[in-house]
């Protein structure tokens, strides 16, 4: 039996692929981008929020060492200066 599935396929798939795991009620763990376009990611919140699985976005390279090792540098005061993603 499948409970959860890990889509990791090109951007270009997210869509179809998350839209046919979400419609087979499955818990889903989707890399960024959501889709390619506005009007997608819009159906797939919508159907997530529909769901009553878990439906999870995340950014695989948040634990990458060497962004880790570039944090580490900005809050030591060593290079940069951390901005507001809206600035």
């Amino acid at each position: 039996m499948v409970d959860l599935v890990e889509i990791i396929v090109p951007h270009h798939l997210h869509f179809e692929v998350a839209s046919c795991a979400i419609a087979a009620d499955l818990h889903v763990s989707l890399q960024k981008p959501l889709a390619l376009n506005l009007h997608d990611a819009d159906r797939l919140i919508a159907a997530a929020s529909a769901s009553p699985k878990v439906v999870r976005l995340y950014e695989n390279f948040l634990f990458y060492p060497p962004i880790l090792k570039a944090v580490e540098l900005v809050d030591a005061g060593l290079i940069g200066a951390r901005r507001s993603p809206f600035d």
